[in-house]
């Protein structure tokens, strides 16, 4: 499997990552994946980070210090990235990853990513073989514009700015991403990780 690059600048630049996981990646997610729960709970959502936080108020959210978990993913995430050269200042940085399971019905508000985050990169995981939600994007009013189709192993990447207004939702059971976010250096935790 080849990984795709869609560049795509409407409602602003971000960038579609097909097929973004290759076989032998894809099995380690999963076994992660498995480990994980699966929010059932209408309206609600599962979060779990590995590593340290940086983004995000510890209260909201279930932390895993977990650094052998960490640091596998991050260097597929890297490595694959890596492929591209518009994506090379991302290499040397910290990432934070998240898994978020999300229950039928749950939406989060739209918004714009924290001053932390330099780029983020969700990767669409569960459901395989239905279609679930996908990334929605809006217009500097806050117009809908978009949804990035839900399609397992595809990722969506964007960097963080003040314009790129966004949103996600859930209208199945079970939908699950991976999120990797590259810290900004101001923020990320102190070396070594």
């Amino acid at each position: 499997m080849t990984i795709r690059i869609i560049k795509e600048t409407d409602p602003w630049e971000h960038f579609i990552f097909e097929d973004f996981l290759n076989e032998s990646q894809l099995s380690i997610l999963q076994e992660i994946s498995d480990f994980y729960p699966v929010c059932t709970e209408e309206n609600e959502r599962v979060r779990i980070h590995f590593g340290e936080l940086f983004s995000y108020s510890k209260e909201t959210v279930q932390t895993t210090n977990n650094n052998f978990l960490r640091k596998p993913l991050s260097g597929m995430v890297k490595e694959n990235l890596s492929q591209f050269p518009e994506f090379n200042s991302l290499l040397p940085l910290y990432v934070q990853i998240e898994y978020q399971s999300l229950g039928k019905g749950f939406t989060w508000k739209i918004h714009t990513d924290a001053i932390s985050k330099m780029f983020s990169l969700v990767l669409y995981w569960k459901p395989e073989e239905d279609i679930s939600c996908g990334t929605r994007l809006y217009d500097n009013d806050k117009n809908f514009v978009k949804e990035v189709t839900w399609k397992f192993n595809r990722a969506i990447g964007f960097w963080n700015r003040p314009d790129h207004w966004h949103d996600f939702y859930s209208n199945v059971d079970e939908r699950i991403t991976f999120n990797f976010v590259f810290a900004n250096p101001k923020f990320a935790p102190k070396k070594p990780w």
